[in-house]
């Protein structure tokens, strides 16, 4: 009878083995968001979004593979004017080595203008992946400043940001 419970200890000591690899592997998986190849590095503005005076937008993607159908769309709030570039890039990256994509803008009217910049690729034939980041705009007829929305917080207690401008003023005259 020894080697029948032998057996049953080595059995059930696999399963509880076994049980725990199971738990660790799902835990693995659940903390570990995936990742892809293609992200947006950088969103950047220079100088300061002031209304009525032109700024740079800067988009800058990188990726860990080769890609070689990559797109960058910007998508700009009504209050905010393309002066200058293209709103949309296609092309290719080599893995590793970034590509910055730049826009000319313009801030038609005081406030808080958030701009969205999507870049994009083909994982496989019909399966799409990318990432995407926004940079606000808050804008006045003095002042301005621009915040990548990683960075951009609203404070309790603080009015909320005058996301579209009422009544709507005249837009200002862009160069």
């Amino acid at each position: 009878m020894r080697p029948s419970v032998s057996v049953k200890r080595k059995s059930s000591a696999r399963r509880i083995l076994l049980g725990a690899s199971v738990a660790a592997l799902a835990v693995l998986l659940t903390a570990c968001p995936p990742t892809f190849p293609l992200t947006i590095t950088e969103i950047s503005a220079a100088p300061d979004p002031i209304v009525g005076e032109v700024v740079t937008l800067q988009v800058e993607i990188t990726s860990t593979a080769d890609e070689s159908d990559v797109t960058i769309l910007i998508q700009l709030p009504e209050g905010v004017r393309l002066v200058h570039g293209d709103l949309t890039w296609h092309g290719t990256l080599r893995a590793g080595e970034p590509h910055r994509h730049k826009v000319s803008l313009c801030t038609l009217y005081e406030g808080d203008w958030r701009i969205y910049a999507t870049t994009f690729s083909q994982l496989r034939p019909g399966d799409t992946y990318g990432d995407s980041e926004t940079i606000h705009f808050i804008a006045t007829s003095d002042t301005g400043h621009a915040v990548p929305g990683s960075e951009y917080r609203i404070v309790q207690g603080s009015p909320m940001p005058n996301f579209t401008p009422s009544p709507v003023p005249i837009p200002a005259s862009c160069p």
